[in-house]
């Protein structure tokens, strides 16, 4: 197990949350996969996958034929939705976990 350092734990994320300094990496891996958001919206998943893959949000704008910042918009949702119940460290690294841990459930789905 890998516990945060003390900079870490000080540290507060973009949604202002502060991480918890006595909890592991493995405890927080817990609890992001243990938090599904199932009505995540069929564009909105798309947009989240793209992103994850490393799409900008120029290239994701253009290929959905959305603009720039309603593709922001759809991403902020999702990491407010993620991050904010949780009050883990917002950021790319943090939402690719989640991706990967949701993407047979949440991300990608039949319907």
């Amino acid at each position: 197990m890998v516990s945060f350092s003390a900079r870490e734990a000080r540290s507060t994320g973009a949604n202002g949350a502060v991480e918890r300094p006595s909890e592991t990496w493995d405890e927080v891996i817990r609890r992001l996969r243990a938090h599904h958001l199932p009505a995540l919206d069929p564009e909105t998943r798309r947009v989240v996958l793209l992103r994850a893959l490393g799409r900008s949000q120029a290239e994701i704008a253009k290929d959905r034929s959305k603009s720039v910042s309603g593709v922001r918009r759809d991403l902020e949702r999702v990491e407010d939705a993620v991050f904010l119940p949780l009050g883990v460290r917002r950021d790319a690294w943090m939402m690719g976990l989640w991706v990967g841990l949701h993407l047979g459930c949440c991300v990608v789905r039949d319907r």
